[in-house]
């Protein structure tokens, strides 16, 4: 147990360290026996950064030599980048970028000015492509119980079970994916589940916007989704939002947002008031800031309804509640109040009908179809999934972009279900936990 330590101060102290600190680093082990203040360590670590930074731009050892590509692409120049088009999709959302790559290596991601969503903007999501491009730990091989196999021998494999889901009509066949938004693979989806019409599609996300679906059912009877249009806002409450965060959209809407709160680009600025359990975003941005607990939010909003829809002054509320609330009818038209998707259907609702109320609609945010596609008879959720492979009811599974044996919930047993299903294929960017219980592994294209 003498050479365990439970501190660095410990560690520091033990005799043996130093001692092959001071033949090894000399210099080092002067520092230790020095002590040092606050801004002494600070400048060393300023310093460390700054020389990897410098490690990172070394081209390399003289005289080394880059393969060129067997096959070199069209368009191709040596010498000089080359940029190309794509999409950051994130939780099933895509957020337009353009890839700069000299001859065929990716060397930096930005926005793509001409994507709606983007307007060349990205987040740090999108800028750790990069690294994710040169990832070693990429998929690479189909794999079966763990170990490499060719294409051929998944092809084989695959022949009975083509069969079967065949003759069953789909019987037993599940499909586990995250959200979907692509028109190309939502139709592929159908056309597999019309062709088969005994399968099932589950969509699942380990942190989902389903409150914020179910809201928009409870107001509207569909699963519209809000899209705000900040450069109209003169008013806006916050409440618990993502807006600027992570929303589907939030690098246009903290484009639109910038471009009112910056007095030399625009005769008003907007006004903003944000509540939150916890800090987001755009609460550091905000106007007027309050924090309210989770038991809280609920008391607000309600109040904040009364005085909105029914003109009810808000009783035993903060001070706040009521300015803001005559703040947004003052406004009317150019007024919008937005909540995040942590807090319950029931708000999310009542929210659409504030904004209702304030004549938000068509001015300051516009109604659309749901975004996200489920099938016609609806996607089947992850619950329900783990019962029937429990049961013994799913005889294939293909799970596609997603990780439930790591984030569905414990109690769910996912894990254990899995092990009942005969044939199960996980199609992944790289080897997880899933990938790792699945009898078969597939590397997905970046």
């Amino acid at each position: 147990m003498s050479g365990q330590w439970r501190s660095l101060e410990q560690l520091a102290d033990d005799p043996s360290f130093v001692a092959r600190a001071a033949e090894e680093f000399p210099s080092l082990a002067k520092a230790l026996a020095a002590p040092s203040n606050r801004r002494r360590v600070l400048k060393l670590m300023a310093a460390a950064l700054a020389m990897g930074e410098l490690g990172g731009c070394d081209p390399g050892a003289p005289g080394g030599h880059l393969i060129p590509a067997v096959r070199v692409p069209p368009n191709i120049i040596p010498g000089l980048p080359n940029f190309y088009s794509t999409a950051n999709v994130v939780d099933g959302y895509a957020a337009g970028v353009v890839v700069k790559h000299n001859m065929g290596r990716p060397i930096k991601v930005e926005g793509n000015p001409l994507h709606p969503a983007s307007l060349g903007a990205t987040d740090v999501l999108a800028q750790a492509q990069v690294l994710d491009f040169y990832d070693p730990d990429r998929g690479a091989a189909a794999t079966a119980r763990g170990l490499p196999v060719g294409w051929q021998d998944l092809q084989t494999a695959l022949l009975p079970e083509r069969r079967k889901i065949a003759q069953n009509r789909g019987a037993g066949f599940r499909i586990l994916t995250g959200t979907v938004t692509s028109p190309t693979l939502a139709a592929q989806f159908d056309a597999l589940l019309s062709r088969y019409p005994e399968a099932r599609w589950h969509q699942w996300e380990a942190v989902s916007r389903n409150n914020v679906r179910d809201g928009a059912v409870l107001a509207y009877g569909s699963p519209v989704e809000l899209v705000p249009k900040l450069d109209a806002v003169d008013v806006l409450l916050a409440i618990d939002s993502d807006l600027l965060s992570s929303a589907p959209g939030h690098l246009r809407f903290a484009r639109d947002f910038a471009g009112r709160r910056n007095p030399t680009r625009t005769r008003k600025m907007s006004r903003v008031y944000a509540v939150e359990p916890t800090p987001t975003l755009i609460g550091t941005v905000a106007d007027h800031r309050f924090v309210a607990s989770p038991r809280e939010m609920h008391r607000i909003v309600a109040g904040l309804a009364d005085a909105i829809l029914k003109g009810t002054p808000p009783s035993s509320m903060p001070d706040w509640v009521g300015k803001a609330a005559a703040d947004l009818v003052a406004n009317r038209g150019r007024a919008l109040v937005h909540v995040g998707p942590d807090q319950p259907p029931q708000t999310h609702a009542v929210v659409h009908a504030v904004n209702e109320e304030i004549g938000a609609r068509g001015a300051t945010a516009d109604l659309v179809e749901p975004i996200a596609h489920a099938p016609a008879g609806g996607a089947a959720t992850l619950s329900e999934l783990v019962d029937d492979m429990r049961a013994g009811r799913v005889s294939t599974l293909l799970i596609i972009d997603t990780n439930p044996v790591y984030a569905a919930p414990g109690p769910l047993g996912f894990s254990e279900a899995l092990q009942r299903v005969d044939f199960s294929l996980a199609l992944t960017a790289a080897p997880n936990e899933t990938s790792a219980a699945t009898l078969w592994a597939v590397p997905m294209a970046h």
